[in-house]
């Protein structure tokens, strides 16, 4: 039921946020996409065979938790760097060592991209990435929307 998912989201919550301080993270992805996981490092394994990850570039931060430490770091890297996005400043601070940017796998959280919205293509949004198989993918759909433009 509904309620009863409520509750595990909100327990699984719980359980991510008593890994800030074991395992050091600043900010935890809860619904990354395009990453390459391949080179993911597990922290932690909690129950229903969720892992808190050490990822190469997590992208999508529609989802997240982030510390108070985590925060401050965002903010003075977007005065240093001017980067308006979230992801790309942890990604660059995460890079430079300045924060512990960390995911969850599998994700809990998806975007969704419909044709008509935002992003104006129906985009799957993966939480692993094979290049060439997206690119292959994203190929067909630009060559579908150019065909549906003329």
């Amino acid at each position: 039921s509904k309620n009863a998912r409520k509750k595990d989201v909100a327990s699984l919550l719980q359980e991510f946020i008593a890994t800030s301080d074991s395992l050091g993270w600043d900010a935890l992805n809860l619904g990354r996409c395009y990453d390459q996981c391949h080179t993911d490092t597990t922290l932690v394994e909690l129950d229903a065979g969720v892992r808190v990850v050490k990822s190469y570039r997590a992208l999508c931060a529609q989802s997240y938790i982030v510390t108070k430490k985590g925060a401050r770091t965002m903010l003075d890297y977007e005065k240093t760097l001017g980067l308006p996005e979230d992801e790309w400043r942890w990604r660059a601070a995460s890079q430079q060592g300045a924060l512990n940017y960390y995911s969850i796998t599998p994700r809990l959280f998806t975007q969704n991209r419909q044709k008509d919205g935002l992003h104006k293509v129906a985009q799957r949004m993966p939480e692993c990435w094979d290049l060439e198989k997206e690119r292959r993918e994203h190929e067909k759909e630009l060559k579908e929307l150019e065909a549906a433009d003329a």
